[in-house]
């Protein structure tokens, strides 16, 4: 409750006593060792009500807290001037006068009008975050009903303003061990990523997880999942290439799985190979399997390949070796490389080729190059 004690500098500590069940499944903890300073900003709300006539005026006095005084007022000098008009007025001259700029200052927010025209509402907001700056004091006065009418500080929120911490009660075993049982019958064969989900007993969303990928062998059936075309990152242009193989040729269909759902369904035998529009998916990291069903029923799951989908170009290292001359780059699957090159430095780069790179590496290798010395300049094609 000190307001020139920092929050950082009370420390709170939380013990509870051991009781006597058989399971102490109860306790009490701090959310932290000190108490957290604020970033709120202190403000103080005003309602001014009644309809203005010629004369009518509205003063505001504000008192910084190094002691200055700002008187600022408006008055009403036009027949047909709406109550809202003379509070956005004052509000203008406070938002508008140099002395209230400062971290030290204030301004006028949240001026809200009655669709009668009264009363009209508003909120005088401090500049500056935490206690000490709510400390500037105001007052309203004028021709007008207004609430509240006492010099006071802008303290309406005075819970937000100060330091604080939290104890929880928390609930549940200091260690738990627990045993599932999984049918592995009820799933298809292949690839599966089993997640445990811990929740502590603070909240409901504090929480953990641990995961663990398994295979599945409850029958002979099995498949491979190869990526033609695509990289850990491709761009957005590109149309990806999968093919999956199964050990077998009595498949019924093979389907393939991504972000959504099923991408498509292909009848057997094996192989199948799939392509998929990556601006069909669009930016960002996605999940691919594929599912292989046998005539018999049974079913395999492939492993899960991430991939992530890239928009605007990133820049690149491009690295050569030789001869011949060998030029070799991280890329992004799909996208399109032009390879320009010179003799001369002085003089204008020409193109040679354009490569599309259908993983993460990008090479090329110059065996027309005849020249003791050329240079190279590698983009991304337009």
């Amino acid at each position: 409750m000190d307001r020139n004690m920092p929050g950082t500098a009370v420390l709170v500590s939380a013990t509870d006593s051991r009781g006597s069940a058989g399971n102490l499944t109860t306790f009490v903890e701090a959310s932290r060792p000190a108490f957290l300073d604020t970033t709120a900003t202190g403000l103080r709300s005003f309602e001014v009500a009644g309809a203005p006539t010629n004369g009518s005026f509205l003063a505001c006095t504000l008192t910084q807290t190094n002691g200055v005084e700002i008187n600022l007022a408006v008055t009403n000098t036009l027949n047909g001037t709406t109550l809202d008009q003379m509070v956005q007025a004052l509000l203008s001259r406070i938002n508008t006068d140099p002395r209230l700029q400062g971290g030290d200052g204030v301004s006028g927010q949240d001026e809200v009008a009655d669709p009668s025209g009264s009363p009209v509402d508003f909120n005088l907001v401090a500049n500056s975050s935490g206690w000490n700056a709510a400390e500037l004091r105001s007052s309203l006065s004028g021709t007008f009903l207004i609430t509240p009418t006492a010099t006071a500080p802008l303290e309406d929120n005075l819970a937000d303003l100060r330091p604080r911490d939290h104890l929880y009660v928390k609930a549940g075993m200091t260690n738990l061990t627990v045993t599932f049982a999984f049918d592995s019958g009820q799933v298809a064969n292949g690839f599966h990523e089993l997640t445990a989900v811990a929740y502590e007993g603070s909240h409901v969303r504090t929480q953990t997880r641990v995961s663990q990928t398994l295979v599945i062998s409850n029958a002979p059936l099995a498949a491979t999942f190869t990526t033609l075309v695509g990289g850990s990152n491709t761009a957005l242009e590109a149309t990806l290439r999968f093919k999956v193989a199964a050990n077998t040729n009595n498949v019924a269909s093979i389907e393939l799985f991504s972000t959504g759902g099923s991408l498509g369904t292909l009848p057997g035998p094996s192989p199948a190979t799939f392509s998929v529009a990556a601006s069909f998916l669009g930016i960002g990291l996605h999940p691919f399997y594929a599912l292989v069903t046998g005539t018999d029923g049974v079913q395999y799951q492939t492993e899960t390949k991430w991939i992530r989908i890239l928009g605007n170009n990133a820049s690149f290292m491009l690295s050569l070796t030789g001869p011949p001359p060998n030029l070799s780059w991280p890329a992004i699957a799909g996208r399109s490389y032009d390879l320009l090159s010179t003799t001369n430095l002085l003089g204008p780069f020409q193109f040679i080729t354009t490569v599309i790179p259908t993983n993460s590496t990008g090479q090329l290798t110059d065996t027309n190059s005849a020249a003791s010395q050329r240079f190279y300049r590698l983009r991304t094609s337009n």
